[in-house]
């Protein structure tokens, strides 16, 4: 298991872009990381890489209705803060779950402490909160932070259940 320290050393490193990654291997660059972390983040990196994790698109207050809202597709949305350790949880779970449901709906997130608007208007009492929006509307919602299998079973099968009525 990491720790949450050495996950948010990589977040930082490879915010500020001093990660190199080729086919095979990882290199850090000034990463300030220790060498046992480097290890630990090398095999972070890799195994996102083979899920093909991808990135949950954070959306604003003036993106709301195009892409939420007006979106063709089914969209996961993650109500989060960057302050909350639950919330720290279930965004990596969900970009794996962007990965391995790529096709299926749009996974984004919304910052409430940024865009607290949309979080009154969905009336999202309490973080992690994910909804599943349809065509506009609210399909279904779980709050707190859930595994990584509970999670994609709720999602395909709300997504299911909407779109076989």
């Amino acid at each position: 298991m990491y720790g949450i320290d050495t996950i948010r050393k990589l977040n930082e490193t490879a915010a500020l872009g001093s990660t190199t990654v080729n086919s095979t291997t990882t290199t850090f660059v000034a990463s300030g990381l220790t060498e046992q972390e480097q290890n630990s983040t090398h095999r972070i990196k890799t195994s996102v890489h083979e899920v093909k994790s991808l990135p949950v698109k954070e959306v604003s207050l003036e993106a709301w209705d195009s892409e939420v809202l007006a979106a063709q597709l089914p969209v996961v949305v993650d109500f989060y803060a960057k302050w909350c350790g639950p919330c720290d949880r279930v965004g990596p779970i969900l970009g794996h779950l962007a990965g391995e449901l790529a096709g299926l709906g749009k996974f984004v997130k919304i910052d409430v402490d940024k865009s607290l608007q949309i979080a009154d208007r969905c009336s999202v009492r309490s973080i992690p909160t994910i909804i599943i929006f349809k065509s506009g509307k609210e399909i279904a919602r779980i709050n707190g932070v859930q595994s990584k299998e509970k999670l994609a079973k709720f999602i395909t099968t709300q997504i299911s259940l909407e779109t076989s009525r």
